[in-house]
């Protein structure tokens, strides 16, 4: 595991924790990697797991339901992407977008109710 620029990421609104479907260490690591997650950025932040190459189902080695599962347990949401191909690339994007839009409008909306009580 890189430790290099981690204060890089502090301020981070959202990070995607990335593993490859086709090799189960790189999915067991994704423990590790929300932990480092977890102590680098703001806990407001929005974390999401991403399961990649996709597109090679046929040497698939983690289970879409148990990536699932695994991301329930953490209170994530899962996505799954093929950057070789880009299927669901803009889909993943466009969800974080909308959650994080969604956030902010809730702020906003809380700091408003607040200056009129």
């Amino acid at each position: 595991m890189r430790m290099s620029n981690f204060g890089l990421w502090k301020s981070a609104n959202a990070v995607a924790v990335m593993f490859d479907v086709t090799s189960r260490p790189s999915f067991t690591s994704c423990d590790s990697w929300l932990q480092t997650v977890n102590l680098s950025v703001y806990s407001t932040a929005l974390i999401v797991l991403v399961g990649n190459k996709i597109d090679r189902e046929d040497e698939r080695m983690v289970d879409k339901e148990e990536a699932e599962k695994f991301a329930k347990r953490h209170d994530m949401e899962y996505y799954e992407t093929s950057a070789a191909t880009q299927i669901g690339v803009e889909q993943l994007f466009h969800a974080i977008a909308q959650a994080l839009l969604e956030k902010e409008q809730s702020q906003q909306d809380a700091t408003k109710a607040q200056r009129a009580s």
